[in-house]
Parts: structure tokens; sequence; C-alpha cells
């Protein structure tokens, strides 16, 4: 019971009831809430702080979307890709005349008013 208490204050039922709309054209979605271990800690404060959720499909197609105090966060990607995948993004990526200038097309996505963020281990990379 003290756990539906929780996360009835925290919004879990807004987020579900998105789950609930979302699921038939994004499959099924995992959902991810704020989180603290209190037991051990003074300090009391979340440490995941936002709501998210996350669908991805058998080709490895993954799309996320998390909302917080901050603001709402769309993304999408390429969860564990195949090696053959893999090696056709880096040729398209490489290949400016197949997708234009990727620095132009940032800019011109944020002159729009979005927030680009990219987050890349080079670790990963080197190792793909």
């Amino acid at each position: 019971m003290t756990a539906n208490i929780t996360a009835d204050r925290t919004g879990a039922a807004p987020v579900e009831q998105l789950v609930d709309a979302l699921g038939g054209e994004f499959g099924p979605l995992k959902a991810f809430r704020p989180y603290k271990d209190v037991r051990f800690s003074a300090d009391k404060r979340p440490y995941k702080d936002h709501f998210g959720l996350v669908s991805a499909d058998q080709s490895g197609t993954a799309y996320y979307l998390q909302v917080s105090q901050h603001g709402l966060t769309l993304a999408g990607g390429l969860y564990q890709p195949e090696r053959e995948q893999l090696a056709r993004f880096r040729e398209i990526v490489d290949d400016n005349s197949l997708v234009g200038d990727l620095e132009v097309t940032l800019d011109e996505v944020g002159a729009h008013g979005f927030a680009i963020m990219v987050r890349m281990s080079s670790r990963r990379l080197l190792a793909a």
C-alpha cells in the first residue's frame, strides 16, 4: 500500500494513462519513475527525479520520452545494432551527399528553439 501511495504522490497515474494511450502505436512501453532509496542516505531528495518511457521493437528501433520539472525530452535511436547495421549507419553519416551537412541541420533545428543533446560513449563507439 505504501508503494501505491508514493507512486500516486509522484504522478504515476497520468504516466500510466500515457502508457495506455501510446502503447498501441509504439508497442509495449517500459515506464521508469522517480526513485530514491532513502534507507542509507541523509539526503532524502530523489536522485532520479523524472518519469521515463522506453519502447524498442525487434529491429532495435528505440523510442524514449522523459518528463521532469525541467521539461520534455524525446529521443530515438537504434539499440544494440547488428554489425552490418552499424557499418551502414556510419557510411551514411560520413557521406554528406546522402544526409547533408549534419552541423548545418543541427544549427537549423536549434534556431527553431530545440535543444540538441548528443550523448555518446567514445568507448562504445570504438568497441563497436
